[in-house]
């Protein structure tokens, strides 16, 4: 599968055809908060997606059960990087402020496991 971040604050999942996965869910995600999409990263093994969000939301969207469910407190700054550990069993989502959160996964939501807060220098 292929997720495509649209304008307007949604992401499109597509099949190897190029076709929407649900054509008559297209687009998969969508922001209710007027939110931007950065990134997406698709888990290594699951058809699992994590996509990072303008306003710091970092969502899972489970593409076996057409379903999401989101951090909003983890990160204050738009999430710009999403990184999931070889095995699957993480995920570090990395915002513009420097704090990077580590989430430990679950199918319904990630579970924020740590959060760090890296020193930016000028």
């Amino acid at each position: 599968m292929l997720a495509v971040a649209l304008e307007g604050g949604s992401v499109g999942v597509y099949a190897d055809d190029g076709l929407p996965v649900d054509p008559a869910a297209d687009p998969q995600i969508k922001s209710t908060r007027g939110a931007e999409v950065l990134c997406v990263q698709w888990h290594p093994f699951e058809p699992l997606l994590a996509v990072g969000w303008s306003d710091g939301v970092v969502t899972l969207w489970d593409a076996r059960e057409k379903r999401a469910g989101e951090d909003k407190v983890t990160h204050t700054a738009a999430v710009q990087v999403l990184q999931w550990s070889p095995d699957g069993r993480r995920l570090v989502a990395g915002d513009a402020s420097g704090k990077l959160g580590v989430y430990k996964v679950d199918r319904r939501r990630p579970i924020p496991v740590v959060k760090y807060q890296v020193r930016c220098y000028p």
